[in-house]
């Protein structure tokens, strides 16, 4: 057993991925490792977006000798040249793949790749806890560690669907990174 857990005190802000895993102030979580994922920097429609190399999305290129073909973020992130523009396509309402925050039909101008930090981290409640997913570090949380807290919960992490989603930032973030 582990010191791990914390207590969520204060949110600063309202991201994406707090609002997609519930997160609210006096939540308890337990954050697991840090690690880096790979993200495209994408621009639509005055709207700023990190979307994770896994993103299990279907997104077809736009421009060039490529129009209309399947775009695959994890390759586009090996070799790519930017910018290039592509479409993320919508599938059959319900899906687990279809993110909620990416708008679809609307031509993304991919600018950039980055590698982020973030930390793995799970939502608990009681002795249970939710499927994992990764809080980027640039996520401002308030965070107290709990008096005696030891980590009595399964080491079985799983992530969950909505961590391969589409982040929407501000346009400071954005930029900042796109400076990187």
């Amino acid at each position: 057993m582990s010191m791990f857990n914390r207590i969520v005190v204060s949110c600063s802000q309202e991201t994406p991925v707090l609002h997609y895993h519930s997160i609210k102030p006096g939540d308890r979580l337990a954050f697991y490792s840090r690690r880096k994922v790979r993200k495209l920097l994408v621009r639509a429609n005055n709207r700023f977006f990190f979307i994770p190399v896994s993103h299990k999305g279907q997104f077809t290129f736009v421009d060039g000798a490529s129009n209309c073909l399947p775009a695959i973020l994890s390759e586009l992130a090996a070799d790519s040249t930017f910018p290039f523009r592509m479409l993320y396509q919508k599938r059959a309402s319900g899906s687990s793949e279809e993110d909620p925050g990416l708008p679809a039909g609307v031509p993304l101008l991919v600018s950039g790749l980055i590698s982020e930090d973030v930390v793995l981290a799970t939502k608990i409640y009681e002795q249970k806890t939710f499927q994992a997913f990764q809080l980027p570090l640039r996520t401002r949380i308030t965070v107290v560690v709990e008096r005696e807290a030891v980590d009595r919960t399964k080491r079985n992490i799983l992530l969950t669907d909505s961590d391969s989603y589409a982040e929407e930032v501000s346009e400071d973030v954005y930029n900042g990174a796109l400076k990187g």
